[in-house]
């Protein structure tokens, strides 16, 4: 009986370990396949990209990260920490920090992983495949950008909740951590205060119940002392640049709007989940009577749904939808949805992940296929080899660019400008000195002729004069022309 026993158990752990395995070559393939060519490519990510590599030549450990290009917002440094290796490894290429963020992409989802395996196994089949290839997890998995990494803080932080509430050594340690993991994403993205936040004081409140009173106090002291830095550094440098930041993007607005906010960026969050509009309304009514369910058995489940609508309520408030501000609560709602419950609430959990499963098969496939902005991250580092090029061969004076009669909105070619900085440092003329210009790059898609008339103040002074050179970017419709003043 007893080698039996010991028989089955090898077989189960066989099992485990094969299963684990291909879990995780589905996972990398999800994360790394195409990363270079689908990755977002932007002014945010070619700033991101020249802060970094400014923190290397410095050497200077520092709280201030990405700076928007409007200068509203500064953003704390730790995603830079967390790609530089990846970077330097790279030499500093767009695509060594698209690399980086995939690492931490599948690092995210096996921290996921795990957090299933502690809340509830029965569903591990399920989760570990919407883990694979549901949209958020994908999007923010390949993608070098400052919020994407709040939900491995968020998950990290979740795990030590759930180890705290077992038999684990150290458990006042583990709370503790709970709170630093959590006071982390806040580090990423401010906006992930409201949906860590509320669950510190769920946590504080929790042990108040259960008079832990020695636990009661050591997550929010862990999370308070990863806001703290940020205190310090701005009451070091007055008038702040942090929480001065935050501050200013505050949008008050009438109740009546908040209530119409409410109902639509809730809305979009489960449209961002769902895949399609069609699911979302599913989606809707399958947690409708989940929450019904929840709310008449008392089940716990409901203080995991409770930072997603804060976060959601808050947001409103403040009146800007942007998916990335409620990256936060995407560990959370996972959470809930696979939250251990009795027949009916078991069912509609089963049918949710469905739901979302099915609704991330149609997003899958183009998220790691194709290009979501125009030019792609290949035409783009094309370009930049030209403009450098022709910078270095001819010893150009007075450069400068522009991008138009194109599929680009930035104008200024803000992209192009960060990746001459890196990592060769090529300076031109900024965006506000086109009329001391004598030498202009235009990165287009048209005719020369559509650019010579193109209505923008930025060609004005090179309308008429001479085009020194035509450069097409090969495999796309992208071209490079070199103007010379009127």
């Amino acid at each position: 009986m007893g080698k039996q026993l010991l028989k089955c158990m090898r077989i189960k752990w066989r099992l485990l370990l094969i299963g684990l395995a291909i879990f995780l070559v589905f996972l990398i393939f999800s994360r790394f396949y195409h990363v270079g060519y689908t990755a977002r490519f932007t002014e945010d990510e070619s700033g991101f990209l020249v802060r970094l590599h400014q923190i290397a030549l410095e050497r200077k450990v520092t709280l201030v990260g990405q700076i928007n290009e409007q200068g509203t917002k500064v953003f704390g440094s730790l995603s830079i920490y967390l790609l530089l290796p990846f970077a330097i490894l790279g030499g500093f290429t767009p695509t060594s920090v698209f690399y980086g963020a995939a690492f931490w992409g599948v690092i995210t989802a096996l921290a996921l992983l795990y957090l299933i395996f502690k809340v509830n196994i029965k569903m591990a089949f399920l989760s570990a495949i919407l883990i694979i290839i549901w949209f958020p997890l994908v999007q923010t998995g390949r993608w070098a950008w400052n919020p994407n990494l709040i939900p491995l803080w968020v998950a990290l932080g979740l795990v030590c909740y759930f180890l705290a509430q077992g038999n684990v050594r150290y458990k006042s340690l583990v709370y503790f951590m709970s709170g630093i993991f959590f006071g982390l994403a806040i580090h990423q993205h401010y906006y992930a205060v409201f949906g860590t936040g509320i669950f510190i004081a769920i946590i504080a409140i929790e042990s108040l119940i259960k008079r832990d009173f020695k636990n009661l106090l050591l997550p929010g002291v862990g999370f308070i002392a990863m806001l703290l830095p940020f205190v310090v550094f701005d009451l070091r440098h007055p008038p702040g640049i942090f929480i001065l930041g935050a501050s200013k993007q505050a949008h008050v607005t009438s109740l009546s709007q908040i209530v119409g906010n409410i109902v639509n960026f809730g809305g979009q969050v489960l449209r961002y989940y769902a895949g399609s509009q069609f699911l979302t309304f599913v989606l809707l009514f399958l947690l409708t009577l989940l929450v019904i369910f929840d709310v008449v058995k008392r089940n716990k489940a409901l203080i995991f749904l409770l930072p997603s609508i804060f976060q959601i309520c808050v947001i409103s408030v403040l009146g800007l939808y942007f998916p990335h501000y409620f990256f936060v609560i995407i560990p959370f709602f996972l959470v809930y949805i696979i939250y251990p419950r009795k027949i009916i609430g078991r069912i509609t959990s089963y049918f949710i992940l469905i739901v979302l499963i099915i609704g991330s098969l149609g997003s899958f496939i183009p998220a790691i296929t194709k290009a979501p902005v125009d030019p792609n991250l290949p035409t783009v580092e094309k370009i930049t080899t030209v403009l450098k090029n022709q910078i270095k061969s001819g010893d150009l004076k007075n450069v400068n660019i522009v991008t138009l009669a194109s599929p680009d909105h930035n104008t200024e070619g803000r992209k192009y400008r960060d990746l001459l900085l890196v990592p060769d440092n090529l300076q031109i003329k900024s965006t506000g000195e086109y009329s001391i210009t004598d030498n202009l790059f235009v990165v287009s898609t048209s005719s020369i002729s559509v650019v010579r008339n193109d209505p923008a103040v930025e060609i004005s002074n090179f309308r008429n004069g001479k085009l020194r050179g035509t450069w097409q970017i090969e495999g796309s419709n992208w071209v490079v022309y070199l103007l010379n003043k009127n």
